[in-house]
């Protein structure tokens, strides 16, 4: 009789560790506060700070939440808003751009949850509202991370190019223009102004009121706005 040899093979799995992740609410650390400028179009309330956690297998890790409730208290829809985190320790503030997706109509609120700096947040305020005409709402304050002048920076470079493009290609390339106009108008360097974030909203509100012109006043109201962007620079 002949042996028979038989092999065995086996297929070594890695172990899949459980997931799971929860948020705790730090109730040893009290809200920041809530600073809102006089005449300010948006309300903040019911900041709160919690812990989010994640354990997965033989690790586990924690983030600082926070999270607050805004409300427009304006007759008019917003389009967009910036935050600013006042640190705890000195150094400079940091803060977080907001576009709600169809607006923030009058009276609407917004839930909103970000993590909290590292620095620790003292104080979150409103420095800067925008509204769907491209009207602009400015809080003023001196750390704030968006300027009258920085806006007014980045409004005249963006308008600069699109009024060379409806000279040479007409309204409907000015149109085409405006979903990349970011990638085409940067801010230079050595020229920066005051507002770490002015230029940029400068440039975002040209795109706003031309695309509100357009809705209002078709063709003629794009070509009526950078006319007179051209006019009043």
């Amino acid at each position: 009789m002949g042996e028979r040899m038989v092999v065995l093979t086996s297929r070594s799995r890695e172990p899949k560790w459980p997931s799971l992740s929860f948020t705790v609410r730090r109730r040893f650390q009290g809200p920041p506060r809530l600073g809102q400028a006089p005449g300010c179009p948006l309300a903040l309330s019911e900041a709160r700070r919690s812990w989010w956690v994640r354990w997965a297998g033989l690790s586990v890790g924690a983030w600082p939440l926070l999270a607050l409730t805004i409300t427009n208290q304006s007759r008019e829809v917003v389009h967009s808003f910036m935050l600013r985190f006042a640190a705890n320790i000195e150094g400079p503030a940091s803060g977080i751009g907001m576009q709600p997706d169809q607006g923030l109509g009058p009276g609407a609120t917004l839930a909103h949850t970000s993590q909290e700096p590292n620095g620790g947040c003292l104080a979150v305020c409103v420095d800067f509202v925008q509204f769907v005409s491209g009207d602009t709402w400015y809080s003023g304050h001196p750390d704030s991370l968006v300027t009258e002048a920085g806006v007014h920076a980045g409004s005249r470079a963006a308008s600069a190019l699109l009024q060379a493009v409806l000279e040479r290609s007409g309204v409907a390339a000015v149109m085409a223009q405006l979903p990349r106009i970011h990638a085409d108008v940067t801010e230079p360097i050595t020229t920066r102004v005051d507002g770490r974030f002015g230029f940029y909203n400068g440039v975002t509100n040209v795109a706003v009121r031309l695309q509100h012109a357009f809705g209002r006043d078709g063709p003629g109201g794009v070509e009526a706005r950078l006319r007179s962007d051209r006019t009043r620079d």
